[in-house]
């Protein structure tokens, strides 16, 4: 029996019943009755969708009129690779990801290409909602398969374009038990510096990534654009509440 992901506790639950049971038992698989398929020239559609997560790596999706033929077809997909002599080419992909040139597996087996200059990339949305969640680069600071410190280049990347960020916290900040949807106060101050700065230097204009439907990483940057615009104006109501009254 595969890893079952846990929203099928109550999400489609249906299907539990006609699972098949020829999965690897360190196979994780999910799946769904109305997907949305994006980046085609017909625009979103809706399918019933399986998915897989072969222990190996990889990302194995099937998709039909139901779930059990969405599955039926993932799991060809599945044999067909694990069948594969594998021989990788990275087809354009730049962050380690590759495709098998015989059989159309993808897989992440290759070091990322460095991109020189990408510290002078103008910021995305993605990132800006990383430095103000709830514990902000504090709490997402780890180290990469390849060795690089996401966290730490979004604080570079955001220090080089001029929002005079707080230096990282080396220890983890405590837990608020009180509130735990409550900012960590790294993060808050993190806020702090992100807004005044697009506030003195005109605003959300200065985003990048206000996504396109069309693809799947416009729909995400879209999602995140949406989240710090609603985050913004929350901020600027709160500084405009704040400001003391003019003298008479």
């Amino acid at each position: 029996m595969p890893i079952i992901a846990s929203q099928h506790r109550w999400k489609d639950k249906d299907h539990l019943a006609h699972l098949r049971k020829d999965w690897p038992d360190d196979c994780k698989v999910q799946w769904g009755g109305s997907g949305i398929v994006l980046g085609e020239k017909k625009g979103p559609r809706q399918t019933a969708f399986f998915e897989a997560f072969p222990k190996s790596g990889g990302f194995i999706r099937g998709e039909g009129a139901t779930i059990e033929e969405a599955e039926n077809n993932a799991f060809r997909r599945f044999q067909k690779e694990a069948a594969c002599q594998h021989q990788w080419g990275r087809r354009g992909y730049t962050n380690g990801g590759c495709r098998c040139t015989r059989c159309g597996a993808f897989n992440t087996v290759m070091k990322p290409v460095v991109k020189l200059g990408s510290y002078r990339d103008p910021i995305k949305s993605i990132e800006i909602e990383i430095a103000i969640s709830l514990h902000g680069l504090a709490r997402s600071r780890r180290s990469d398969r390849d060795g690089n410190n996401t966290s730490r280049k979004i604080w570079l990347r955001l220090r080089r374009a001029g929002i005079d960020l707080p230096p990282i916290p080396d220890k983890p900040e405590p837990e608020n038990h009180d509130d735990p949807f409550a900012p960590s106060p790294f993060a808050a101050a993190c806020r702090v510096a992100i807004f005044s700065y697009f506030d003195a230097h005109g605003g959300l204009d200065l985003l990048e990534g206000r996504g396109d439907l069309q693809t799947m990483q416009g729909f995400f940057d879209g999602m995140s654009f949406t989240c710090i615009k609603w985050d913004y104006q929350n901020w600027l109501e709160s500084k405009e509440e704040s400001a003391p009254a003019p003298d008479m």
